[in-house]
């Protein structure tokens, strides 16, 4: 909560507006919820959104993540799942990648430790799909675990390491 509230009150002197960003996100069974995240983009005059070094390094160390420990007190988020898709995306995924919606979205999941945003649509969802098909505690825990190390700089999330034993 400290590194919650010191990142909020670095976000408001550096942008002069709200901390927080919120947008409407497909949850487990298809449920519609908001994500909470804090914001790094900024409208500038020109009505162009706007990355500033704090901003960055926010997002770089994934602290822009934090506000969805709020989402999983709710219930709405896991730790650890496929990431959640914002609403609209529903109607344009094919249809067996829907079963990615059987779990709670997670803050980390397979796809991001495994390559995150630099994979492919596909890929990201055969990893999202590999997480659904093969869940457990033992999964989640190297996923958590893995998530600690990029974090940290220890590992690249583009490592070639398999998690799950399956996949």
């Amino acid at each position: 909560m400290p590194l919650m509230i010191i990142t909020s009150l670095m976000i408001v002197l550096v942008l002069k507006e709200s901390p927080f960003f919120t947008q409407l996100r497909t949850g487990q069974y298809k449920a519609p919820f908001r994500i909470f995240k804090f914001k790094t983009m900024s409208s500038n005059p020109k009505g162009e959104e706007t990355m500033t070094p704090l901003t960055k390094q926010l997002r770089r160390l994934g602290f822009d993540e934090l506000p969805q420990l709020f989402n999983v007190l709710l219930g709405e988020m896991s730790l650890v799942g496929p990431r959640p898709l914002p609403i609209g995306y529903l109607s344009i995924i094919r249809p067996q990648h829907h079963l990615i919606y059987q779990v709670k979205p997670g803050i980390t999941g397979l796809c991001q430790v495994s390559g995150g945003s630099a994979l492919s649509w596909g890929k990201r969802f055969d990893y999202d799909m590999a997480y659904v098909a093969q869940a457990s505690f033992k999964l989640d825990f190297r996923i958590l675990f893995r998530t600690v190390q990029i974090v940290l700089g220890r590992t690249k999330s583009d490592s070639h390491e398999k998690l799950s034993e399956g996949y």
